[in-house]
């Protein structure tokens, strides 16, 4: 049996989760800004090819910074929520 949730409670989920889709948006605006260019080969070889293997992305965004049998890098969103 779960444990009721008062009005209070569904208040600070909901600002919670738009603490954390607005920090997304903006950590995935800031990369796509960065990686403009590389945004745009990548389109173009999908415009070229329609369907792209992993060589292909390699081929335009270089190698992994980790191998594949390494852990991938640290979650971001697991970091500590910002306080209201």
């Amino acid at each position: 049996m779960s444990r009721p949730t008062f009005p209070i409670s569904h208040i600070l989920i909901l600002l919670e989760v738009r603490i954390l889709a607005r920090e997304a948006y903006e950590r995935t605006l800031q990369l796509l800004t960065e990686k403009k260019e590389l945004t745009a080969q990548l389109a173009a070889k999908l415009l070229e090819k329609e369907v792209i293997q992993r060589e292909d992305v390699i081929d335009v965004l270089g190698e992994r910074p980790f191998k594949d049998d390494d852990p991938p890098p640290p979650d971001l969103s697991a970091q500590p929520a910002t306080a209201l």
